[in-house]
């Protein structure tokens, strides 16, 4: 896959994910803190600060209610 479809596919992943967010009414975990750490501790996480796994961006994922690490961390 080229780097214009892996653009485009990123996109539809995270509107995906915002529209389920958005079906719950924004919430937001209050685990981000503790999520986002074990991120940080995980070796997948890039520099970029996007998992290698699933290429979210993390500050914004570990947020969100209705995310899950693919890796069943948290």
């Amino acid at each position: 896959m080229n780097k214009y479809w892996e653009a485009i596919s990123k996109v539809i992943k995270f509107l995906k994910a915002f529209i389920k967010w958005a079906k719950v009414g924004f919430k937001r975990t209050k685990f981000s803190k503790q999520r986002m750490d074990i991120c940080e501790g995980c070796p997948k996480m890039k520099e970029n600060n996007t998992c290698e796994v699933c290429g979210c961006f993390l500050p914004i994922k570990t947020l969100w209610v209705t995310e899950s690490c693919p890796e069943d961390k948290w």
